[in-house]
């Protein structure tokens, strides 16, 4: 431990100490109703903890629905609690989560998605290589057959698979130029065509 961690906790400690012995000063001769005082905060701060940290998935479970069709060739994409925008789309009838990524150029697939689609893994050519945020990736470029995102279709696609260790799939600009209009208000993404 460094020096200033051991005064931090040397200096905690004696707040501690301190709390206790004055509850116990106030609730003397009540410790019971003391301990349901200090086990009812407990549970409080538990609740919270728990709550902070499953977030995303008490989100995701109270509002599944992130992209709503809201017209012909109208999509509203919500912002979710990671600051990102996630679009639910269907690529080849299955079910994949995009993250829409100004950032990228193409439609990257993550190896378990492409996977998950039909892709088989074991023909790819991981010859591209592609710069990110995260160092350089080898990528392998595919065809999708169809993607769908609300009422929008699109068909024979090009994509690369990312041959890195993610776990996210992206919807790059190549994508996103395919429509006439891409705004944001406020915490929602719109895309028209």
């Amino acid at each position: 431990m460094a020096d200033s961690e051991v005064a931090s906790l040397i200096y905690l400690s004696i707040i501690l100490i301190a709390l206790a012995g004055s509850m116990f000063g106030v609730y003397r001769g009540r410790l019971g109703k003391m301990l349901k005082g200090v086990l009812g905060w407990a549970l409080i701060f538990g609740v919270l903890v728990v709550g902070y940290t499953y977030r995303e998935t008490i989100e995701d479970a109270v509002l599944p629905a992130q992209t709503v069709s809201i017209g012909t060739g109208k999509i509203e994409i919500r912002r979710r609690f990671d600051g990102h925008y996630h679009a639910d789309a269907l690529v080849n009838g299955v079910p994949v989560d995009f993250i829409v990524d100004t950032g990228a150029s193409s439609i990257v697939l993550s190896q378990q998605d492409a996977e998950r689609i039909g892709i088989p893994m074991d023909r790819l050519d991981f010859s591209g290589r592609a710069r990110t945020a995260n160092g350089e990736v080898r990528l392998a470029s595919v065809r999708l057959g169809e993607i769908r995102i609300g009422d929008v279709v699109d068909q024979n696609l090009p994509a690369v698979v990312n041959g890195g260790e993610v776990h996210t799939s992206l919807l790059g600009l190549e994508y996103l130029d395919r429509f006439d209009s891409v705004s944001l208000n406020g915490s929602i993404m719109v895309l028209e065509r």
